[in-house]
């Protein structure tokens, strides 16, 4: 699948996950819920035993850039877009690219597609 299919299964089954925890939660202990943009989401490939965070990733690009990892991390997880021209947008038009997708998902796809092939 794409990316945007991707990031969008992804996004339900935690809304999803949440939903229920809100159902049963009891507040004497606090908030359970889970958040990617705070590390309490593991994405994973148990067949090929890897697996990642979003502070994860943010955090290396962080380091690879002059953009401190809070700003990757808004920029990794939710609806900001990366337009051709190197611009960052809260609205998904034209070519750009969901940052999730871009940073994310196209370069594990590119890794395991590589793998796979040879």
């Amino acid at each position: 699948m794409e990316g945007e299919e991707a990031q969008g299964l992804f996004k339900r089954a935690i809304e999803d996950a949440n939903v229920i925890i809100s159902t049963f939660q009891d507040e004497t202990m606090g908030d359970l819920q889970v958040y990617p943009e705070k590390g309490t989401v593991s994405f994973s490939a148990g067949l090929h035993a890897w697996a990642f965070t979003i502070p994860i990733f943010a955090k290396t690009y962080a380091s690879k850039t002059s953009t401190p990892a809070e700003k990757w991390i808004e920029r990794l997880w939710g609806d900001k877009f990366l337009s051709a021209d190197g611009k960052w947008s809260s609205k998904q038009s034209g070519n750009n690219v969901r940052g999730f997708c871009k940073f994310i998902f196209d370069p594990i796809k590119n890794i395991i597609s590589a793998c796979m092939n040879d």
